[in-house]
């Protein structure tokens, strides 16, 4: 995956590359940072498709954090390690972008009804 490093004299030090909620790319996360390079994660709301803001655990992990899916899918992502860059249509989108870093997503699955 990295085959060009030997090849150049200044390492890169950040990978733009295509993560998201449902493509999390961890092997290649960890390869990365191992060498010390930033994952930055576009299109991490994969562009709406796939009914990620109305799925259904998303929404249900929002409610226990009392966030919008929007900032738990960016928190996820930040927790991994990885930089994002989201798109924001609005102001209140924006905002909900930015309020990531009053919580902590845990590995415990909010129960289903």
């Amino acid at each position: 995956m990295l085959e060009f490093m030997p090849c150049v004299q200044i390492a890169p030090v950040l990978n733009q590359i295509q993560a998201h909620i449902f493509f999390q790319r961890l092997e290649f996360l960890e390869l990365l940072q191992q060498k010390g390079i930033v994952v930055q994660a576009w299109s991490p709301f994969i562009a709406g498709k796939k009914s990620v803001f109305e799925n259904e655990l998303l929404q249900k992990i929002a409610r226990k954090h009392q966030k919008s899916v929007a900032a738990v899918i960016l928190r996820f992502l930040t927790q991994l390690g990885m930089s994002v860059i989201p798109k924001a249509s609005s102001l209140e989108h924006l905002r909900e972008n930015l309020e990531i870093f009053d919580f902590v997503l845990d590995s415990k699955a909010p129960k289903t009804t």
